[in-house]
Order: structure tokens, then C-alpha cells, then sequence
């Protein structure tokens, strides 16, 4: 037997005792049901993703790198012409709406305007 941490869909955290065989554990807080014992295949897909996850993040960092390269390339003028490509280079100001200072000056207008939406998340945590 052993003593695991779970958090069950409705977030709320307990710690279980169980055995290997155990397949399905009960959440007894809010009902839900938590698989014990995963598919090989599923958990082949979480190494998937997990893979992409790295590869996106490697390579958004190279891309980053190579933005500064081609910026510096420019020698601070604001356009670069070459045989294949015209390259122009330009600082923007962007304005962003800050919801949290909103809600709390002006809560009312908020729940007026906001709404709620189904949504689906899937969390995965190495364990």
C-alpha cells in the first residue's frame, strides 16, 4: 500500500492510501473519479506532448535569437533590402485592458459585461 497526493477535477487536494490494483479512486468531496492506472498508449501520447512542449520552446528561443541577429543586421536603420527579402524594423507601444484593476474599481460594470464559458483543460504532472 501506498500513500498518494491527488486533486481531483474539482481541485480539491487529498492524499489517499491504495494498492496497485485499485483502478479507480473516488474523490469523496465532490464524486469524482480518478483513473489509477493509465494506458501505456495514453501515457505514450503525454511523452509526446511533452516532447512537443520542449521542441516549440527550443525553438521559439532560436527564432527569438535570430529576430536580435536580423535587428542588429539592420545597423539601426528602420528598413534592409536584400535579393530575397525587405526586412523593416519599427518599435510599437501596445495598450492592454487590465481587467483585475477593473473588477476592483469597478466591480459592478464587470459582472455586467463578463460572462463564463465552458472550457476543457487537461494537466498533466509527472509523478
Amino acid at each position: 500500500m501506498a500513500v498518494i497526493d491527488i486533486k481531483c477535477g474539482c481541485g480539491h487536494g487529498f492524499k489517499m492510501d491504495f494498492n496497485k490494483e485499485d483502478e479507480i479512486l473516488f474523490c469523496e468531496a465532490c464524486g469524482s473519479l480518478v483513473i489509477n492506472d493509465l494506458a501505456s498508449e495514453i501515457e505514450e501520447k503525454i511523452d509526446r506532448v511533452n516532447e512537443i512542449k520542449a521542441e516549440i520552446a527550443k525553438l521559439e528561443a532560436e527564432k527569438k535569437k535570430l529576430d536580435l541577429d536580423i535587428r542588429i543586421g539592420l545597423e539601426g536603420a528602420p528598413i534592409g533590402i536584400g535579393k530575397k527579402y525587405q526586412v523593416k524594423y519599427s518599435s510599437y507601444v501596445t495598450k492592454r485592458f487590465d481587467n483585475k484593476k477593473f473588477k476592483e474599481e469597478h466591480e459592478e460594470l464587470y459582472n455586467k459585461y463578463t460572462y463564463e464559458s465552458p472550457g476543457d483543460r487537461i494537466t498533466i504532472k509527472e509523478v
